[in-house]
């Protein structure tokens, strides 16, 4: 027994008569026959009588027919959800993302992509650029939204945007202004990112000044609580600045075309890439126009 046989069966009990149901099926009424012959024989069994113009279905044909429309709703139903895995319309999408981009990915990026695809689901991995770059490579992840700078070794990028550095303090160390230049910030106690510290330091260098590095961390929110805290000056992308709370801090656009941070999808290079993954990108690539 097979599911083609079980389709010619049903197409004749609902037809009525095999010259209907061959009709229907588009195949002629002999092998049609012999089908419903060979299913007798499996189950050594009448499933209908033969009348002049309507079959009449025995018990054990009523039982099979029940069963059968139940099992071709099922296979019908399962082709449709392996479609739906296929082309990315449904399945889970296994992503890592850094906390300073929460925001962006989780409230706007998801939020849309959910929309048009609303039957894929999420598992979210939140850590550092360097964590999440170690999960991709060890095959936890399927892609990743990360900032750069970061070893790209064996790891393809999608670059999506590129925004400027703040330096986000209290009042007293800024001022009211809305840049600032590095030579302004020399002498007053920064709050950076440990992977920007080499950045930083050239930078500043190129300006003929010294930081005044106070604390280095690998979360934006670590460096956000303590410039609220009125501890030192952040220095931080424009996109992270939203964890900053504090009515006397205030931000600044850093004036400095070296200082930028970029944010990237990135992928494993030369290996398989779900439908959902590839739907995810080409989404994103349409929405940054990319």
């Amino acid at each position: 027994m097979d599911l083609k046989q079980l389709e010619y069966f049903t197409a004749v009990v609902e037809e009525g008569n095999i010259s209907a149901a061959a009709k229907k099926l588009h195949i002629s009424q002999p092998p049609l026959s012999n089908q419903i012959h060979l299913l007798e024989d499996e189950f050594n069994c009448t499933l209908f009588e033969r009348g002049a113009r309507k079959i009449q279905l025995t018990e054990p044909g009523r039982i099979l027919y029940d069963r059968a429309v139940t099992l071709l709703e099922m296979a019908e139903l399962l082709k449709r959800e392996i479609n739906d895995y296929s082309n990315g319309s449904r399945g889970v999408l296994r992503f890592g993302l850094i906390s300073s981009l929460s925001s962006v990915v989780a409230g706007e990026w998801l939020c849309d992509f959910n929309k048009k695809y609303p039957e894929v689901n999420f598992e979210i991995s939140e850590a550092n650029t360097y964590q999440i770059i170690d999960m991709l490579r060890a095959n936890l992840l399927e892609l990743a939204v990360v900032r750069a700078p970061f070893p790209s070794e064996g790891i393809e990028i999608l670059r999506i945007s590129k925004e400027p550095m703040l330096a986000a303090g209290n009042i007293s160390f800024i001022g009211n202004k809305k840049t600032i230049r590095l030579k302004e910030l020399e002498n007053k106690p920064l709050l950076i990112y440990r992977r920007w510290e080499k950045q930083i330091r050239t930078a500043f260098a190129e300006e003929g000044a010294v930081p005044n590095i106070f604390c280095v961390d690998d979360d934006a929110r670590t460096t956000a609580v303590m410039a609220d805290k009125g501890m030192g000056i952040a220095v931080f992308p424009e996109s992270a600045s939203e964890y900053i709370n504090a009515e006397n801090t205030v931000k600044a656009k850093i004036e400095c075309d070296m200082l930028y941070s970029e944010v990237d999808i990135v992928v494993r290079k030369n290996t398989y890439r779900s439908q959902i993954a590839r739907n995810f990108i080409e989404f994103i690539k349409d929405k940054y126009k990319i």
